[in-house]
């Protein structure tokens, strides 16, 4: 469904809370905030299910997109390093799979694998998501009719700032 509010919910999520803002894209004034502090830390699927019962509450509705900055917590990263021998960006994307899986002893196709560039002849920063979490988290966006418009790790949200 096409939304036109102009507003945008930020979600920070840790294994120790929940941060909620409310944000008018246009003015870039916060509207609203809200946190959750939970009473032990939270698994990821457990976080996002208090998420979602966080955006069931009036208060939150009608917003047109969710953007989600996620604890590195839940993630695994790896340094992808340079290399002139590498012709594509498929090449690049497999020698990030066989870092995230050399380096955690796990199948990378569990993962969603996103590198950040740093630009020609620079190491890369692998950021990897398990892909029922991300499955997860979109069709929470999509339950409250939110477009997932961005999904960050702390670190690179730390990183660009």
């Amino acid at each position: 469904m096409l939304r036109l509010s102009p507003d945008i919910i930020a979600a920070a999520i840790s294994p120790a809370g929940l941060l909620l803002s409310r944000i008018n894209r246009l003015t870039r004034r916060e509207k609203q905030h809200q946190s959750h502090i939970f009473a032990s830390p939270l698994a990821l699927s457990e976080a996002l299910e208090q998420l979602d019962q966080q955006l069931a509450q009036p208060e939150w509705r009608g917003a047109a997109g969710l953007r989600v900055v996620l604890s590195n917590h839940w993630l695994r990263f790896a340094v992808v390093p340079w290399s002139d021998e590498l012709r594509s960006p498929g090449e690049r994307q497999a020698l990030a799979q066989g870092l995230i899986e050399d380096i955690y002893a796990e199948k990378a196709t569990r993962f969603d694998i996103r590198i950040s560039e740093s630009g020609y002849g620079r190491p890369g920063l692998a950021a990897a998501l398990s892909q029922n979490a991300l499955l997860q988290l979109q069709e929470l966006a999509q339950r409250h009719g939110l477009a997932l418009q961005s999904l960050q790790p702390l670190l690179m949200q730390a990183f660009v700032q």
